[in-house]
């Protein structure tokens, strides 16, 4: 069939859906690999055609550059997201809005509903108040660090870390946190391209793997933090981690959190970071985790990840009780967090460093106030 390539009907096609556009093919009888090429093919042909708001928003835009592209508001074009996409609201790294469509993902599970409640300090620093109903009656609570599972390495062992899940959803009284480098999110550019050459699975299907796994806990799961494996796509403006806990409704923050969990009348507060130490030694790491100590008051749990150990640390803090007129010592525990990696199969072992831990660590809230670390 003879078809008249108006600039027109080239405008239209490029700016349809794929549906549309294979509908369009069917019956005219072309004969294209896929809908992609035909749309390349069809740019091709007029070059001042505009992308679909799918193509356009496949990598991350802020405002003015949607503005600019399409010629109206940015709430007017943002109005048009077509049936089988998700406007996904994320930061590039000057910490500027950013926009990108996603492909919805059908979940497999109902997330349950959550026995607690948070609230972020106001004016967006990382700040995080948790509360635990007070009738809540447990003698303790455990809330346990989620770190470098690099779920898609061919040395993770996703066995150990799906144990470690099914344990917390058969407690009432675990919760957990994520501490960073849940994914490998490996891409070209990553690593100078090797580590991409170690996953089995792709950055997608990694989040489509971790969405299932950890829906039916992401009631009990508290708050989550990236790592470096989740920067490797902020050049990309998306942060997988960040999506996985807009789809779980987990509170993330971008940046090292602190953290308030208010139980029965106490504070237990935590201050999580990733860490981005390249120590080998034991002590080089546990002085890393602790650096934070220096700056911060007096901390129940400061916790780092990151280096793939199972370390802790106890010191005593001075702290002026004005109240009472009197000097208390606290204690602060200082953790770092195991990972769920293999050894043999790992850049650790290529590299011929130290076999790191695996598993996690249980920080102990009591109903009393007091608490403790639990290997």
């Amino acid at each position: 069939m003879k078809i008249t390539w108006t600039d027109e009907l080239k405008d239209w096609l490029v700016a349809s859906s794929d549906d549309e556009l294979q509908e369009f093919v069917n019956e005219k009888g072309l004969k294209y690999e896929s809908v992609s090429r035909f749309r390349r093919k069809l740019r091709g042909k007029n070059p001042k055609a505009k992308k679909s708001l799918v193509e356009f928003l496949t990598s991350g835009k802020r405002d003015f550059e949607i503005e600019e592209y399409f010629g109206k508001p940015v709430s007017e074009v943002l109005s048009e997201v077509p049936d089988g996409y998700e406007l996904f609201k994320t930061r590039d790294e000057h910490l500027n809005q950013v926009y990108v469509l996603i492909p919805e993902v059908p979940m497999s599970y109902e997330l349950k509903p959550k026995i607690w409640t948070y609230r972020w300090q106001p004016d967006g620093q990382p700040y995080l108040w948790i509360k635990f109903p007070d009738d809540f009656d447990r003698k303790k609570i455990k809330i346990v660090p989620i770190a470098d599972l690099h779920a898609g390495n061919q040395a993770c062992n996703m066995a150990k870390f799906r144990e470690w899940v099914n344990w917390i959803a058969s407690r009432e009284d675990v919760f957990a946190f994520i501490n960073g480098d849940l994914f490998e999110n490996a891409h070209g550019d990553s690593n100078k391209g090797i580590s991409i050459y170690e996953q089995t699975t792709r950055p997608r299907g990694q989040l489509d793997e971790l969405l299932n796994i950890l829906a039916p806990i992401a009631h009990k799961i508290l708050w989550a933090i990236p790592g470096n494996h989740e920067d490797r796509s902020r050049t990309r403006d998306f942060d997988p981690l960040e999506w996985l806990c807009d789809k779980l409704q987990v509170p993330y923050s971008y940046f090292p959190v602190f953290v308030d969990v208010l139980w029965k009348g106490f504070v237990f507060d935590f201050f999580c970071q990733h860490g981005n130490t390249g120590s080998g030694t034991k002590g080089g790491k546990m002085n890393a985790a602790g650096r934070p100590l220096k700056w911060n008051e007096q901390t129940c749990f400061t916790v780092m990840a990151h280096v793939h150990d199972a370390t802790t640390n106890t010191t005593v803090c001075i702290v002026r009780d004005r109240k009472n007129f009197e000097l208390i010592e606290k204690k602060q525990y200082v953790l770092i967090c195991p990972a769920f990696l293999n050894y043999f199969g790992s850049y650790a072992a290529k590299a011929n460093l130290e076999p790191g831990a695996q598993g996690t660590i249980n920080c102990e809230l009591f109903a009393n106030g007091d608490y403790h670390l639990n290997s």
